[in-house]
This record gives structure tokens, sequence and C-alpha cells, in this order.
């Protein structure tokens, strides 16, 4: 049995351009514009992870159930799933654009040496200390914000 591919050495080349001009593109968009360049990258990755994890889902529930007629059009998902490594890949790159795509990430402050995210979660804490037992914890402080501030040191 002869070793053939699936693309010639042509075609082959010309992906590898294509990607370079991908990867160069990126890098320029990076420089240029990163706060149009991160949520683009964002919807990309999502759109097309979203599709091989449908792959996915519609291989694994045609084999649960046995069933015979998608054996014809059985490749096209299978084909499909290989993006998963590269769509995992593409997720952990997103990391680096985080500070820029979300802006609760922005964390500069601090307050009582603790970062900002978690001051903005006091109102929540305070109320779940509140309904359980805050007084009955701390009976002999003479308000609860002192109560609150020793609690968090």
């Amino acid at each position: 049995m002869t070793n053939k591919t699936f693309i010639s050495g042509r075609g082959q080349k010309t992906l590898f351009i294509m990607l370079g001009v991908g990867v160069i593109g990126f890098v320029v968009g990076l420089y240029m514009n990163d706060a149009r360049l991160w949520p683009s990258f964002l919807l990309n990755a999502f759109f097309f992870l979203t599709l091989a994890l449908g792959a996915v889902v519609f291989v694994s529930i045609n084999h649960v159930a046995n069933a015979g007629w998608p054996t014809a059009i059985r490749r096209v998902p299978e084909a499909m799933m290989n993006y998963l490594p590269l769509g995992s890949l593409a997720m952990l790159v997103l990391f680096f654009g985080r500070y820029t795509l979300y802006e609760g990430t922005h964390v500069t402050f601090e307050y009582a040496g603790k970062p900002m995210a978690f001051i903005r979660a006091q109102p929540l804490v305070y109320k779940i200390f509140k309904v359980s037992a805050l007084d009955a914890m701390f009976p002999f402080f003479d308000d609860e914000a002192q109560a609150i501030q020793t609690l968090w040191q």
C-alpha cells in the first residue's frame, strides 16, 4: 500500500503560508489594537470549539443509541472533533487577553491588604454571616463593622 497524503505538497505549502499570515496578523493585532483583537478571538474560539463539541455529542449519541443511519456521514463529525486540541489551546491563549475582555479582572486597588475582588464580595459574605449568627459570634463588639473588620484580619 502506498503512502498517499490527502493534500498535495503545493497545497500544504499554501496552508502553511496562510497559517503564517494568520499568526503575523494576530501579532500585529496585539500591537495595533488589542481591544478589537481579543473579543474577535474569543468569538472565533468559542464558535469553532462549540462546533467541535457538538460533533462529539452527535457521534456519542449515535454510538450509545447504536444507530445505523449516520454511518454515511459519521466521518464529517469525526473530522470536526480533530479541532478539540487546537480549540483548547485557543482557550488557553484567551487567558492572556482577560484584562481586555473582562472588566472585573482589573484588580488594582487594595483595602486593608485585601484585593478589591475580595472586597466586592463583602456584601454577600456580610449577609450570609448576618443571617446566620454574626451577633452570636461577636457579641462583645459595639457595631458590626468592627466585627467584620476583625473577622477579615
